[in-house]
């Protein structure tokens, strides 16, 4: 039996938009995960009309920022759809459970959510279908000990597709409902959250050593709409890729701890993992490494809008990802391109994978 994943990294400026295909014996089953900025949509559309058979198996909308929202949107509200979706995750406010005693008032007319429910005109689509209707969601923390207090909730469809979810957790949609319409806002003029953390670049022309950079101290992302993103392990025919979203690395760090205990393995061995934010230093965090590695990690973005990835985030892949990995970006831009010099640094021998085109986009097979 021929089985194979591929992962296309789409040129979606500064977010996520990345088709993923499970391949088996000639059949190929399709998923897309966000639509990145609302100018991705052109190139979204273009790609999803040559998908054969014009199905897409699952859409996941991990959150609503608009770098990965604002594709999907434009793509779904638009007359030339081009394909059928037969399932679609997303934790829309319906889906957000609100502190004990809370009354608050929100916006009615949210854009996705008016399409997913036909009331913006249109035939009602499939929401959330594998989970009943209900919010993506796992167990809550230890509020003490962080630790993750119940086994990822895990789906297996019928052509053998397992996904893991480690993201998010309860708290985090509760944090989303309190500042829903500030978000929400931010969202439709086309502007990400805002971002409450440093969040700069450092050179790696300064002349620091990678260990070093790797060490940098780094706050963690506590932004709503980043807590609140569907992050998961997806597993067909052998192989495995981790796609964190904007997660943060806490709630990663304990989802993926308790599934190496799960599974007996002191850390759990990937082949690919689509690095959390773009590259961030708030959210590609050094305890991650503990509990996972992997032999490809995936960094989609432009750097147009918060200079990502980091380079402290990049300093980190290079000497704790593990032996013989390589780094694949979907752009070359200013922040990616001074890596290259720095492949097949000993003893790390990290190799670096950059777009043949200046347009972007870059397909990574497994």
């Amino acid at each position: 039996m021929s089985e194979a994943l591929t992962i296309e990294m789409l040129p979606a400026e500064f977010g996520d938009c990345l088709l993923v295909g499970c391949h088996r014996d000639g059949e190929v089953h399709w998923l897309l995960i966000d639509g990145g900025t609302p100018g991705t949509a052109g190139v979204l559309r273009g790609r999803l009309a040559a998908l054969p058979g014009g199905e897409v198996d699952l859409l996941v909308v991990t959150h609503l920022d608009a770098d990965h929202i604002g594709g999907i949107v434009e793509l779904l509200s638009g007359p030339d759809c081009c394909v059928r979706f037969a399932d679609i995750w997303f934790n829309g406010l319906r889906h957000l459970p609100p502190p004990p005693g809370a009354a608050r008032g929100f916006a009615q007319a949210e854009t996705l959510t008016s399409v997913l429910t036909g009331s913006a005109g249109g035939d009602a689509l499939p929401w959330n279908a594998a989970w009943n209707g209900e919010a993506i969601v796992r167990a809550d923390d230890h509020p003490k000990t962080g630790e993750a207090l119940a086994d990822p909730p895990c789906i297996t469809t019928s052509w053998g597709l397992t996904i893991t979810l480690l993201s998010p957790t309860p708290k985090r949609l509760t944090a989303l409902w309190r500042g829903w319409d500030k978000y929400l806002q931010a969202a439709r003029k086309g502007e990400s959250c805002p971002q409450t953390y440093q969040d700069r670049s450092r050179s790696a022309d300064a002349g620091r050593g990678l260990e070093d950079l790797a060490a940098t101290p780094s706050k963690k992302d506590d932004t709503a709409p980043n807590g609140s993103s569907i992050a998961f392990l997806l597993e067909f025919g052998g192989r495995s890729c981790l796609f964190a979203a904007d997660a943060f690395a806490t709630v990663l760090y304990a989802a993926l701890a308790r599934l190496a205990r799960l599974r007996k393995v002191d850390r759990l061995e990937l082949d690919a993992i689509k690095l959390p934010h773009h590259g961030s230093q708030a959210n590609v965090l050094l305890p991650l490494f503990d509990v996972v590695r992997a032999r490809h990690y995936l960094v989609s973005t432009n750097g147009a809008r918060f200079e990502h990835p980091d380079d402290p985030a990049i300093a980190r892949v290079i000497t704790r990802g593990g032996p013989d990995h390589t780094i694949w970006f979907n752009y070359r831009s200013e922040q990616t391109r001074r890596w290259e010099r720095v492949g097949g640094c000993e003893p790390y021998r990290c190799g670096f994978e950059y777009p043949r085109s200046d347009a972007g986009g870059i397909v990574v097979e497994l």
